[in-house]
């Protein structure tokens, strides 16, 4: 940990140690994003395998290749247990979809999961996550991301009609696959960054709506905007049609012309046009915010930020660069070359700062190497053991844990409690709906100074919280019992370990 004593840098002390924009990690993802302070991203955007069960090969590295197929041995034993211990009702949502569809959606899940916590947690209160997918399992990443993110700040499933069908995809006795699925959720709803946008009118709507033209040539449709008044609507002052959540004018690189595809395409198979990335950016970024794409491959995400333009009106509409800032990772070393290769002939930038590296407006494009050594015979697993390992900065070693507790609280801790305490109340143990219950502090904030974490947390009804006030679970059940009430006898672990943290020590239970 970076102790107080040591001087930070301005992106160390915003990103973490060894984060800044401009660079690209090759590296798992998880690892940089553990080592990355909290509440600095303002977007994230993530192409990540969508569990396809097919193998893709790395155009650049014919060594190289991927096999989107899932199984549990490809998961490590602490991710689960992380998300046991830190998010139990998620570590049931992942459980169910081995019983829904089978285990490899569930390694799959689970493989998701912990980096979504992790994406949840850097992101700031204005920021927000799109998760691209298609239908092998949008329906369960949105399960895991409405706990995670909280089902109220769902933003929305926007479907990208990416190509019109053509019978060279057909496969099966089903319709041709034309779409693909983003999920959009805001860290905090409300407060995230949203920036309308408009779809230019269609020919077909300028020829029938806009039919007159006055004497300098400008086309027009009236308005009648009260009983005597009617007004002029310009073409040309018209911004067109708000953009909705299917976006059908933006296609997939192959349906491009030619001499277009060849000014993008990288080779990669699963490679999205910039169009779409610049779509997602203008929307929910402003210029200067910071874009993370934890999934980068082809860098896409990163060359659509850095060649952002606005435009602005001085007598003409002109436009004018509005880079956001970026930070890539994959962990194919192609995606640095990339970068390299795409930012120059796609973008023009071509200065070299002093050490010799690609100049962006931000700073050096910088590649962070992470060294890995195989963990398993069979190649799956791979443990961490140097390199350019990022640090967080925005906490000192002393409060390390009292932050580690205070991150596991969950937007949804009610339901949480109700799936442990089986929808019983933690005095008596009758069942209840969940509207019945309320959540209360094990060890009480006003007399016992308890922490307002998930670890102190549980459902009880209001007659038996009224009973408690703030004494501890001994004191209800001594009351109780003096009004011929039976205490609950198989109440959840959590509850005593709660008391024998967070009670003084001459209270704790044994």
């Amino acid at each position: 940990m970076t102790t107080a004593t040591e001087t930070l840098s301005e992106t160390d002390r915003i990103f973490g140690k060894g984060i800044a924009p401009s660079t690209i990690f090759t590296a798992d993802n998880l690892d940089v994003l553990r080592g990355m302070n909290s509440d600095c991203i303002d977007l994230i955007y993530l192409d990540p395998p969508f569990n396809s069960n097919a193998e893709y090969q790395n155009p650049f590295d014919r060594e190289v290749r991927f096999h989107d197929d899932w199984t549990m041995d490809k998961v490590r034993r602490e991710w689960i247990r992380d998300l046991q211990r830190k998010q139990p009702a998620l570590s049931h949502v992942i459980t169910a979809a081995a019983i829904t569809h089978d285990e490899s959606m569930q390694a799959y899940l689970a493989y998701m999961s912990i980096r979504l916590v992790e994406m949840h947690r850097v992101l700031k209160d204005t920021g927000s996550i799109y998760l691209h997918c298609d239908p092998t399992a949008s329906h369960y990443l949105k399960t895991a991301l409405d706990y995670i993110f909280g089902y109220r700040n769902f933003i929305d499933e926007v479907v990208w009609n990416y190509g019109t069908p053509s019978g060279g995809r057909a496969a099966g006795r089903k319709p041709v696959k034309a779409h693909d699925t983003l999920l959009v959720y805001a860290k905090s709803y409300g407060k995230h960054t949203y920036n309308m946008q408009h779809l230019g009118y269609s020919e077909k709507y300028v020829r029938e709506r806009f039919t007159y033209t006055d004497e300098a040539g400008r086309a027009y449709r009236t308005r009648k905007r009260a009983p005597d008044r009617v007004e002029r609507q310009y073409l040309d002052e018209s911004r067109g049609v708000p953009l909705s959540n299917v976006w059908s004018d933006l296609r997939q690189l192959y349906a491009y012309h030619l001499v277009k595809r060849r000014q993008e395409e990288t080779g990669f198979p699963t490679q999205k046009p910039r169009a779409l990335l610049e779509r997602i950016i203008s929307i929910s970024t402003d210029p200067g915010d910071v874009v993370l794409d934890p999934f980068c491959g082809c860098a896409t995400a990163c060359v659509a930020a850095e060649g952002m333009t606005t435009l602005k009106s001085n007598g003409e509409w002109s436009l004018l660069p509005a880079p956001r800032l970026w930070i890539g990772v994959d962990v194919s070393p192609t995606a640095y070359e990339m970068v390299l290769r795409r930012m120059e002939s796609e973008l023009g930038v071509t200065e070299r700062g002093a050490d010799g590296r690609l100049l962006t407006r931000a700073g050096e494009v910088t590649h962070k190497v992470l060294r890995y050594a195989k963990e398993d015979v069979k190649g799956h697993l791979w443990k961490l053991v140097g390199g350019d390992i990022p640090e967080r900065t925005d906490f000192s070693p002393e409060k390390a844990a009292e932050l580690q507790e205070s991150e596991t609280r969950s937007p949804n801790i009610l339901e949480i409690r109700y799936i442990q305490q089986e929808g019983c109340c933690a005095a008596d143990g009758e069942k209840l709906a969940l509207r019945c219950l309320n959540t209360e502090h094990i060890v009480s904030q006003k007399r016992y100074n308890g922490p307002n974490v998930d670890g102190n947390i549980q459902l009880m009804c209001q007659s038996h919280n009224s009973i408690k006030g703030e004494g501890t679970m001994a004191d209800l059940d001594a009351r109780m019992r003096e009004k011929g009430e039976t205490p609950w006898t198989e109440r959840p672990p959590f509850i005593r370990s709660a008391e024998r943290k967070y009670l003084p020590p001459e209270l704790r239970p044994e």
